[in-house]
């Protein structure tokens, strides 16, 4: 939980993270819609629009239900870490496409690179969108048992 006099700093953590996924967003929407390129454009922009909707939520929840926002965490922590992986895979993909067909490039492996990229965005990145109702559902699931009823 965050104390309150805490929550201040959190906030402003929130919105520079949403310049992040602004860039992330930037990003994927520059990447054409076709092939390789296009099947990871559209898992990171989903992810990144999942996780700029669930900082908001928990920007707003930090402001007066402290719990709520706690709860979400770990599933938010997830969310922003895959996103952020998929970007990264994302631009290394596209660096790759750019050097393939040099002289010296090692072109087995930057098509691993591609193909790295696009498994991840097509089945990691994919289920980042999933990971928001897990962020909002508040903290009634988390205290819905006593604690003489977690010892039995």
């Amino acid at each position: 939980f965050v104390p309150r006099d805490q929550a201040g700093g959190y906030s402003q953590l929130f919105r520079r993270l949403e310049r992040w996924l602004a860039e992330i967003t930037g990003f994927a929407a520059g990447l054409p819609d076709k092939g390789a390129l296009g099947a990871i454009k559209r898992p990171l922009a989903a992810a990144a629009e999942a996780v700029g909707a669930a900082s908001r939520w928990l920007g707003e929840q930090l402001a007066g239900d402290v719990a709520a926002a706690a709860a979400g965490a770990t599933p938010y922590l997830r969310m922003l870490a895959t996103t952020v992986g998929g970007f990264l895979l994302a631009r290394g993909a596209l660096a790759a496409m750019r050097l393939r067909g040099e002289e010296g490039a090692d072109n087995a492996f930057l098509d691993a690179r591609v193909v790295t990229a696009q498994f991840f965005a097509e089945q990691i990145l994919s289920q980042v969108p999933a990971l928001a109702a897990q962020v909002t559902a508040g903290e009634q699931m988390l205290f819905a048992l006593d604690p003489e009823q977690l010892a039995v």
